[in-house]
Parts: structure tokens; sequence; C-alpha cells
């Protein structure tokens, strides 16, 4: 599936390119990453990270900011103190909602804190998400 994002995004340049940030964390970013959320940041977002950064068009997968912080433990931390679950991992901020990989399931969730904290599974894994926010890039595109 990476290579089909990949492949993607490159044949719809006039979509996309601009619409990420291109900002990398290296190695030592994401350990210290793991370690303030608690958790292993799984390999699927690893993998956007390394190769996007940050961003998205008509979508915005969080990321790392130019100044080096990371927007997604940020924004994971802030909701935690609503009550996102800890197994979550904030990767979209929706305002109302946010929506997160479950890092013990894999799945793509959305939660609000103003929806009694109620989870809905939106997609199956992150590569899928991604690939659906990508066609509704490119049909919403012009």
């Amino acid at each position: 599936m990476k290579n089909k994002i990949v492949e993607m995004i490159k044949n719809n340049d006039e979509v996309f390119e601009d619409a990420f940030l291109m900002r990398f964390p290296t190695d030592e970013e994401l350990t210290d990453a793991e370690k303030v959320l608690g958790f292993k940041i799984p390999e699927e977002y690893i993998w956007f990270l390394k190769t996007y950064g940050h961003g998205g068009f008509f979508f915005e997968f969080l990321g790392y900011g130019l100044n080096g912080r990371a927007i997604f433990v940020s924004k994971t931390l802030q909701e935690r103190e609503f009550g996102l679950p800890k197994e979550l991992l904030v990767i979209e901020d929706c305002d109302e909602y946010v929506r997160c990989i479950d890092t013990l399931s894999k799945e793509i969730v959305s939660w609000s804190k103003h929806d009694n904290g109620g989870i809905v599974k939106v997609a199956d894994d992150f590569y899928s998400h991604f690939l659906d926010n990508i066609d509704n890039a490119i049909e919403n595109f012009d």
C-alpha cells in the first residue's frame, strides 16, 4: 500500500505539490516522542512522518513543525486532559473531534470530548485511511 500512496501522490503533483511540510524527524526525536506518549508509535505512522513529515490536502496529518515541535504529541497530550484513552495517538485535529491510531488494534478511530468519549472506527488501518484521503483530495481538486 505504501507504494500505491507514493505513486498516487507523485502522479497528482498538481494536487499535492505544496501539501506536505517535509520536515522529517530523527530517530532520537521519535524515541523521545514515544517516551512522552508511553507507547511505541505504530510503524505505519513512522513511515508517514519519515516520508511526508506533516500535512496533506483536504486533510492534515500531524507531524513535526519546522520549529521541531512534535505536533501529534502535544495534541495527544492535550486531548488526554479531556479523557482521550491512553492507547490512542492523535493524527488529525478535526476541531470538534480527533482522528487517532489505536495503538493496540492499529485501527483508525474518531474520538470526541463532546461525545462522552465515544470511539468510532473510521478505517481498518492507517494506509487505507491515507489512501481514502488521497482519493478525496484528487476528486475535490479544482
